[in-house]
Order: C-alpha cells, then structure tokens, then sequence
C-alpha cells in the first residue's frame, strides 16, 4: 500500500496521469519512481491518496513506475483547498540541495519564526523574492513547507534589493555600487536597468565600462529568466536547458521559437519530445524543420543499422509518424525550401555568425549525385522517383571520406625492406618461438603485409587471429616501420597488450592525443565494432604513406550504431574497387584437450548444434525462468566466498533489459544479495551503492571516459563548482560528485563524475548486453538463456555474447531458447553508401566530387 499526498503532476491527458508523491511519515521525502495510469476521477497537487499498483520498468524513461487505475487508488483527501493553503513571503537565502525538478531551499521571512526547509518543483534563485502557496509536513528530517505554487515578486525592500544586485549574478556590482544604485533609485531600480541604463553613468564611480558590464550583466539575467521559465514550461530540466544556453547564448530562446527541434542535440530529449513543444508552440506540421528532423531522427536511430533509405520506402512510415498526406513531396519541398537560420555565438574574442542547415541529403541511387538545390522542378514530374535515396549528411558526407582516404592510402607504392629469404626466416623464427607452424592462411598474410597498403584479417574464434597480429607486429618491426596498435575499447586494446607484449590505444585516445605521423603502420583490432563516424574518425588521421591493418571477426554482430565499416571494406576488396590483401581464417588454432569453447562457438556461428555442452571449461545448464535468479546467485557466491574472485573476473550476459531474467531485473538482483555497502544514490532513477560496477553508456570527452567503460563507484563528497555554473545558479560554491575508478584495462584513474551527469549516464553493470560486451573479455561469463527473450534470441548474439568468456562459459536457461537462438541467424546486410560505391562500380572524378561537396556544404 503506498499512501501519501501528490506533489506533482508531470503528464496530463485523456484521463491519464503521471505523478509523484511525498510518502506521509515516511523516511523518504518522495517515492521512488512515478505512478502513471488512467484515471476515472481528477487529481490535483495536494491530493492526498491511497493506493496499490504493480511496480515495472519504463525503458523509455530509464526509470520504475507504479502502474494504477481508477480501481485501487483511493483519494482520501481533496488536499488542501486554495483557501486552505499557506502563503509566506520572503527572501531566497541558500540553496541546500537541486536535482532535476526538485529544488530544496531556505527563506528568509517574518511570517514565521520556527525553521523550516522549503520544497518546490520549480528553480529558485539566491535573492530573489518570492510568495510561496504550500503546506507544512513533518518528516525525519524536520519541517518542510511544500510549495504548491510560486511566483516572483517585486522587491519591497532596499535591503533586500542591495543583497540581490550584490550577489554573483551581477558582474561589475558587488555590496559598495548596489548601495551607490539603490540610494540613486531606489525601488525602481530594476524598471532603470531594464528601460534607461544610460542613467547608470549618473553615478559617482560608474564609467561608460562599469555601466556596460552592469547593463549586460542584467540583461544576461533576464535572458537567464526566460531560459528558466521555457525549460519549466516544457518540462525541461535546468542542467539540461543551460547546456544549449552555454553554446547559443542570448539567442537560444528566439532560436527555439523558430526551431524547436534544436533542443534534440541535448542528450536524454528525442524527437518526440521536441515535437511535442513544437505543437504546442504552434509550429505547423508540415514544417520543413519538422521533416528536417524526423529524417534526422529516424535516419540516425539504427533503425536496421541501414545509413541510407529508399525515399519511397520510408513515405508510410513518415506520413504514419507525423500525420502528413503526400509525404514524397513534402520532403522534396524541405530539401528544397528549406530556409537556413543564421545566428551569431561568441567564441573568445570575436562574435562569430553561424547557421542551421538541413540534416538530411537527397541523391541517386546509381551515381551518388545529390539533387541539385538551386534547381526549381515541379515535383510530380520528378525523373528519379524510384531511385531516390535519403541519408543523413553527416553519415554521406563520413562514407564519402572513408572511401577516398581508402583509395588515397592505396595512391602510394609500399616496398619491403627485406628480402623473401628474410621473410621466410623471419616466419621460421616465429614458428620456433611459439611451438607450433602457421597455417597456410596465417602464412599468407605474413608473407604478403609487408607489400600491401590495406591488409585486412577476419576469421572465427580460436583461428589464430591473435597469433597473426603478434607476427605481423614483428614483421613490420623488423622492416623498420612504427606500429600504432589501436582497438574501440580499452579491454579490447588491454588484450592486444596482453598478447602482443607492445603499448596499445583505444581510437578515441588516440585521436586526441597522438600525432599518427609519428607512425608508419596504423594495426586496429576488434574492427568488427567501427561505427561510421568513428572509422570516419580515425581514417581522416591516415596519410598516403601510411599502411592500414583491420582485424575482426565478421562472425559477432555487427555495431550498434548505423553502418558496416568492417564487412563493407572486405566487400570493396574483393570486388577489386579498393587494393588491398584480404585473408579469412578458417581453421581452428585455439584448442587443446580442456579448451572447448571455440569449437562450440564456432558450431554455433555456423548453425550447427554442437551436441551437449558439458566440458570444464563451458557447460550448458538448463533452467526455468525461476531457477536462473538462484543458480547466478549460487555461482556469485561461489566465486566470491571460496574462489575469492570479484566481479571484474565474472559478467553476466542477458540478451534483454526487461523481463523476470533480463538485464535490470538482475542487476537489481545482485545489487541487493551481494553489496551490503552504504547507499550514495537513491533516486526514483537509480539506486548505487559503494563498490557498485557500472558502465559508462555515452562518450563524455570532458572526463575522458567512452561508452562501455567500466567504473566502480567509491563514494560521493562535494567539490568546488566552476564560477560559470556559480554564478548561473545563484547556489553554494559546492557540487555534488561521485568519486569512481576507472579500470579499462589500459589505465587505472579516479573519476570526479557530476552527480547529475553519472545518474543520466551511467549503468549498473553486474549483467550487460552481447553488444555492450564486445571488445571485453572475461574469466568467467554466464550467458542467460530464455524465451521470454525470443526477439533477441538470435545466433549471432550468442556466438559473440559466449565468445567473450575466456576460461569458463555457462549457458543458463532453457533448451527451446538455445534452439530459437541457434536456429535463427540475422541479415547482416546494412544498406550503406560504401555497398552503394560496390554495387555501382562509383567512380569519383574530381569534377564529382568537387560537385557533392558543393550540394552537402
């Protein structure tokens, strides 16, 4: 049963609700997550209910919710009536605490002598006046005033005026001039800042520079206010809002007024979010911004893992998603009308003037031409209707250089130092070292990468991919050459080291702190996982004179993001567009008498039932849905208790987040049973406790950190804040951070994390997709098998998510399940432009290419 009285409503339409609560007596100021359900009676803030409901995840919102309907929620109370509710007037005196929508601060008032602490959904300034309607509520904290409503009035006191123009806000002030100011002005201050500051220069002490940095210092203020009163109008949380203002300045509300959609580049808002402000500013529908944007959008989302799309193909889903008729033609009329926004940011010293351009490119499917803007045509006459494309700019433009860096690193002629007798001997060696002879395939490429500029290597697990890096490194080595050994992750790169015994990077690092022309040989491992935009990343570093070495294994699914770098490389090889050495291991090198799990990965690659799984080092073990929960809890404890092992040597893989055996259900699991430690995080978000493991879920360059990295959380304590955000805020001098240890096997290093930025993107990480795990390997891996996973369940997810175990694998879970996921192998095809350039046999002239650099800017 949870009872209590409804703090606020976030979401209200069609009789459905979504709301919080503050838990009467209860040692939580709110309850965990929201309640949501649709409701036959109307609610209102202040509502006191009662209720029951069933608790479930909402992945769209990353966050629990409790699910109720009109039949078990009872309201107790109308909550306290207009005339019921407390009014006190006072002064903003300190901040004590500011989380997403949740602003918990003190006041200054003579309305009443006892102390409280003031609780409000709305952002509060230091300073400022204001008349609060709420309600007083005890708890084990002591006395809070609800705030209700709230609003900002004028000041009524020269005190209370002088604290406020004196405070950090206002640059150029400080106590001595907001004394000098009132005395002048008076209570009309204000109304002379906004309407006739020129009269500032009446003051003894205020020049022409001081009253220009008082005048712009206010005006900052009020554009401060407008942002603060947009975010709160459309939901928007502060943090959030102020990332953009950082980067538009003064303009940004003018700029959200015309295109609303710019608020998509924050992380955490989507295009149905930003459609839904448009609307309600009245932006019509089928305005080429929101077009723009969709295509944006839908294009960038992954949807297939595709990075261009038929036109044709994608009209219903347009006219479906925006509610249009006759949507060919209203993309044609954004491509082609779409009008340029121009706006003006300051960057150092110099006011910069820069645009909004359209997102999206129109071209042909045979030629790669994009349509030609200035060209005026009448729509259903349109020639190229059926061979229209529609693709990203950005993704075009990063495919496009990918394919002329391949073609300019194949423009120079590649010599070996050494002779073919040097060669064999150098291989002979190696042979000798390792214990064993190369395969003819191994031989292959060792023989032949001295000669080629572009060498490319695939094969399966325990082919021996690994051993050829090793001699390959030692090949160029003795040649003479600087070898660059690069991988996407640092458990990737941690692994290239640890084979190879040679320094190794993550893309990322050393893109932004290497000099490439420091080296001859660039050598990328786990190639398999390039996006687009990182491969785009890292070739536009490579020069004519550089050789370029991929490594991976087409068997692992494909990446995340949209894109096939890796198979569409090997593709252009073999199809003899780009030069290069391609070479598939086939043969398996990795096995011994007690290692059997490349074998079995491999049968299941191949779709082969490998028979029953049960050798020393992967076991397959069948339980229910019910049973998965108490073996994982077994097995932990095991490894912990008696093997002393910990849980970077042990991860659990779930191909799902939802469900009874999915990914959230059991970390929440282990978090529970296996961290007795204090808890540091307790938000209707997340909960984190000392010594958790999380993932790092996005690229954050200010931290240094990338997706995928693993961190485990030490404690939280408070750290200066940076003026900038000081003085934005009007709050204490302090921030909240939580300290981790990032451990991504190239480096070991403490983490200073923004509280409010680890809660958004950060994850706890005792259990992880197949996709969040490559690049790693592990120990010991435990691989959950279940039906109720059945869209997941596929063979290349399996092959990748059990190939990451290096000791010990266990399959868990249900034999139908293993049957479903072996049987069904998943089209690796992606339609991208780099399978376009193959299909056509594209060739770029420098007229061509001078001419689509034109059309996408």
């Amino acid at each position: 049963m949870i009872e209590g009285r409804i703090n606020k409503i976030y979401y209200e339409k069609n009789d459905f609700y979504i709301f919080s609560i503050v838990r009467e007596n209860h040692e939580q100021l709110t309850l965990k997550g929201n309640i949501s359900g649709e409701l036959a009676n109307k609610i209102e803030a202040g509502n006191v209910v009662k209720t029951t409901g069933q608790k479930q995840w909402n992945d769209k919102y990353k966050n629990h919710e409790i699910r109720v309907n009109n039949n078990n929620l009872e309201i107790e109370e109308q909550g306290a009536a207009e005339e019921e509710l407390e009014i006190i007037e006072g002064e903003v005196s300190s901040i004590v605490y500011k989380d997403d929508g949740f602003n918990v601060f003190k006041i200054d008032t003579e309305d009443y002598e006892k102390d409280f602490t003031c609780v409000s959904s709305s952002p509060v300034f230091i300073g400022t006046q204001l008349e609060l309607k709420g309600y007083f509520e005890k708890n084990d904290y002591g006395l809070n005033f609800n705030v209700v409503q709230s609003k900002e009035l004028p000041f009524s006191d020269k005190q209370a005026l002088i604290h406020f123009l004196s405070s950090k806000f206002f640059k150029g002030i400080g106590e001595h001039f907001a004394n000098k100011i009132v005395d002048r002005f008076g209570l009309d201050t204000l109304d002379v800042l906004r309407e006739e500051p020129q009269r500032l220069q009446k003051i003894s002490g205020i020049g022409t520079k001081r009253a220009a940095t008082i005048i712009e210092s206010f005006k900052e203020k009020m554009k401060i206010k407008e942002v603060i009163k947009f975010a709160v109008e459309y939901d928007i949380t502060e943090n959030m809002i102020f990332k953009l203002y950082e980067k538009y300045g003064k303009e940004l509300i003018n700029l959200l007024q015309q295109n609303p959609y710019l608020i998509t580049e924050l992380r955490g808002i989507g295009f149905k979010k930003a459609d839904e402000i448009a609307q309600e500013i009245g932006l019509e529908k089928d305005s080429n911004y929101r077009i723009n944007s969709f295509l944006s959008y839908y294009l960038s989302s992954g949807a297939g893992g595709h990075t261009y799309f038929k036109l044709e193909e994608l009209v219903e889903t347009i006219e479906e998603k925006l509610d249009l008729s006759n949507a060919f033609n209203q993309v044609l009329k954004a491509y082609y009308e779409f009008e340029e926004i121009t706006y003006t940011v300051q960057e150092e010293d110099e006011i910069v003037t820069k645009k909004f351009s359209k997102d999206f490119v129109l071209f042909t499917e045979e030629d790669l031409e994009p349509l030609d803007e200035t060209e005026q045509r009448d729509f259903s006459l349109l020639a190229q209707r059926e061979e229209l494309c529609v693709a990203t700019t950005k993704s075009f433009q990063q495919e496009i250089d990918i394919y002329h860096k391949l073609k300019t690193i194949n423009s120079s002629s590649t010599l070996s130092n050494l002779e073919k007798e040097q060669i064999e001997h150098l291989i002979q060696e190696q042979e000798q070292e390792q214990g064993f002879q190369y395969a003819r395939q191994q031989r292959e490429i060792l023989e032949q990468c001295l000669e080629e500029e572009l060498v490319v290597l695939t094969g399966k697990a325990g082919t021996g991919k690994s051993t050829v890096s090793k001699g390959i490194i030692q090949m160029f080595s003795e040649n003479g050459d600087k070898v660059l050994n690069l991988a996407p992750t640092g458990k990737a790169a941690k692994r290239i080291i640890e084979v190879t015994d040679k320094q190794a990077h993550t893309i990322h690092s050393a893109c932004y702190n290497l000099e490439f022309s420091n080296y001859d040989v660039i050598m990328v491992d786990e190639a398999g996982m390039l996006s687009t935009a990182v491969a785009q990343m890292l070739f536009k570093r490579l020069n004519p004179q550089h050789t370029l070495v991929l490594i991976g294994d087409v068997a692992q699914i494909p990446p995340v993001q949209p894109g096939n770098i890796f198979r569409d490389i090997i593709n252009l090889i073999i199809n003899k567009q780009v030069a290069g050495l391609f070479v598939e291991l086939d043969e398996i090198k990795r096995q011994d008498s007690d290692s059997h799990i490349a074998s079995v990965c491999n049968k299941i690659a191949e779709g082969t039932n490998p028979g029953k799984i049960n050798y020393p080092d992967i076991k397959s073990v069948k339980k229910d849905n019910e049973e998965i929960l108490d073996f994982i809890k077994r097995l932990i404890k095991h490894e912990l208790e008696e093997k002393e092992s910990d849980f970077s040597d042990l991860q659990i893989i779930s191909p799902q987040y939802n469900g009874i055996v999915g990914i959230n259900a059991i970390n929440e699991m282990i978090q529970e049973k296996f961290n007795e430690q204090k808890t540091l995080i307790d938000t209707k978000y997340k909960k984190i406790k000392k010594d958790d493991k999380v993932m790092q879920t996005v690229n954050l360059k200010e931290l240094d950190i990338v997706n995928g990295d693993t961190l485990r959380v030490l404690r939280t304590e408070e750290q200066a804040k940076e003026d900038d955000a000081l003085e934005r805020e009007g709050s204490s001098g302090k921030e909240e951070v939580v300290v981790c240890k990032l451990d991504n096997g190239l480096e070991s290093r403490i983490i200073n994390y923004p509280r409010d930025e680890f809660i958004k993107y950060t994850t706890l990480a005792y259990c992880c997709s197949a996709h969040k795990m490559q690049g790693s390997e592990y120990p010991i891996v435990v691989y959950v098998l279940s039906t109720s996973h059945y869209i997941m369940l596929n063979r290349n997810l399996l092959y990748t998510g059990l190939t990451r175990g290096k000791h010990r694998v266990y399959l868990v879970g249900q034999a139908k399940a293993f049957h479903m996921a072996l049987n069904k192998e998943v089209n690796q095809t992606r339609d991208t432009i780099l399978d376009l350039i193959k299909e056509h046999q594209i060739q770029f002239s420098p007229q061509k290419q001078g001419y689509i650099q034109a059309q996408i800017g």
